[in-house]
């Protein structure tokens, strides 16, 4: 690490300093003994020129002791100052009122700042979006109050202004004896990591295909829904829609067109749908839709509404129309059952039911483009 980029190695191991004080009393006391000596010591005792070189060569000595460990200091901090620059983990310290008093290499590679446009500048005004800044001086005051911080995450912003999601530790440092103390911070740049974890998320808790829930995030989200219903005293449907012939599509264009109507569909589902509801695939081409507050009004009201939006010719790359219709069946909550599993065997029931009875939308017709 640069000197003029790291403030503490400057502070551990900084020179003695001899002030000019020290000299003249050194002189004082090398005249003033020999004047005393003779005073009070006959003439046969040592002579006096041989007490001014025994001082002297002793000051001599004492100035080539504080000599040496300059230049050692002044080594060891050239190491230590190195060693801290070449740290591949970002790393500042911060003073008690938020000043940056020192930065590496890593810090400056993060978030674009030399160290000579940081040191002695307020962390805040140049990392940290303007509305968190307000808050900056009662958090160092709390990092201070414990020697060691929890890791934090926040925003921070770069030299070019682009934003960094980091993780923060703290811990506090008392330089030198009789100073205040300071932070160092070693900051890790989690913005890669934390996208990654939610793409994680995402694939776990959605179909890959149509980028509606899946199974296993709809049974979650259904379960939790009914314990909130059974709080509150509410009723739930579950409408489940099963597409008319889909296989049909599937075998005469292909699966590439059957992906493509699948994810069509879901778009026109997701369109058909109140805020509060959920729509998942649970595979196939079979969908289920999670109303809240649905009593047998709003399931009617919501089937109408997706066989209109299903009404609509899909178009296909280079195959063209296809009509395709739903059937639809229905269960309620606490009604037909009180898990998400009893739920859709109901509903798929129903919708079996329904199928046979003949009152779904006519089956797929193809038109030529």
């Amino acid at each position: 690490m640069r000197n003029a980029a790291w403030g503490p190695v400057a502070t551990l191991a900084r020179p003695f300093r001899i002030p000019w004080r020290v000299p003249l009393a050194l002189m004082q006391l090398a005249l003033g003994l020999p004047m005393a000596y003779a005073a009070v010591q006959p003439r046969s005792a040592l002579p006096l020129s041989g007490l001014v070189v025994a001082l002297g060569l002793c000051v001599l000595g004492l100035l080539l002791w504080v000599l040496r460990q300059n230049r050692r200091l002044k080594v060891q901090g050239q190491a230590m100052s190195t060693l801290l620059d070449q740290t591949p983990t970002p790393l500042m310290v911060i003073h008690s009122d938020g000043r940056i008093e020192g930065w590496n290499a890593a810090a400056t590679e993060l978030f674009g700042w030399q160290a000579e446009e940081v040191l002695g500048r307020p962390m805040a005004d140049l990392l940290l979006p303007e509305p968190e800044r307000a808050a900056v001086p009662a958090r160092l005051q709390a990092w201070l109050s414990e020697q060691e911080s929890a890791p934090l995450e926040q925003w921070n912003r770069t030299k070019a202004g682009a934003s960094r999601l980091c993780q923060w530790q703290h811990r506090v440092l008392v330089l030198a004896e009789g100073t205040e103390p300071v932070l160092l911070a070693t900051v890790t740049d989690i913005t890669r990591q934390k996208a990654k974890e939610q793409n994680w998320v995402r694939l776990a808790h959605t179909d890959a295909l149509t980028g509606v829930c899946n199974r296993r995030h709809f049974n979650l989200q259904c379960r939790q829904a009914m314990e909130q219903a059974q709080r509150q005293g509410l009723e739930l449907a579950l409408l489940f829609i099963d597409l008319n012939d889909f296989k049909r599509v599937n075998d005469r264009f292909g699966h590439a067109a059957g992906d493509a109507t699948l994810e069509q569909v879901a778009r026109r589902l997701k369109g058909a749908l109140r805020d509060q509801d959920l729509l998942a695939r649970l595979g196939g081409d079979e969908f289920v839709v999670l109303m809240a507050e649905g009593g047998e009004a709003q399931v009617q009201a919501m089937a109408r509404r997706v066989q209109q939006a299903l009404a609509v010719p899909l178009m296909l790359p280079r195959h063209g129309e296809v009509q395709i219709g739903a059937s639809i069946g229905h269960a309620c909550y606490p009604r037909d059952g009180a898990t998400p599993e009893a739920l859709l065997k109901v509903a798929d029931q129903s919708m079996y039911r329904r199928k046979l009875r003949g009152k779904a939308l006519p089956l797929p017709q193809v038109r030529s483009s």
